[in-house]
């Protein structure tokens, strides 16, 4: 499969502009807006504020005596959903939209995706 660029195309600041629109040695040529990018965890302080409103929710739901753990069916259906995610991290087990760790966070019952998925 032959990788094609796109017609945006990067000037230098020391290069004026040419209106003819021939290329310049010193002009690159962006990849397609399609290319991948390196996702990032939130910030630490974003993931303290994400565990310690799932602590308040889990604690909430145990004080009330609602059931806290997820069913063996939820839990493969959210191991399936995850495994097959983009922002699964697999050599950490980890989600990197918001920096759960996936093998806790699919077996409790309150626990959401980030995004949506389940």
């Amino acid at each position: 499969m032959e990788q094609t660029v796109s017609k945006i195309k990067r000037v230098h600041l020391n290069e004026k502009p040419s209106l003819s629109g021939e290329v310049k040695e010193s002009t690159e040529f962006l990849l397609p807006a399609g290319k991948k990018r390196k996702k990032e965890y939130p910030s630490k302080i974003q993931m303290a504020k994400n565990l310690g409103g799932s602590i308040k929710k889990n604690i909430s739901t145990l004080v009330k005596g609602d059931k806290v753990a997820a069913s063996d069916k939820k839990v493969k259906m959210r191991e399936k959903t995850c495994l097959h995610c983009d922002w699964f991290e697999k050599e950490k087990l980890r989600c990197v939209k918001c920096g759960c760790i996936v093998p806790i966070k699919i077996r409790l019952e309150e626990e959401s995706c980030p995004l949506n998925k389940w």
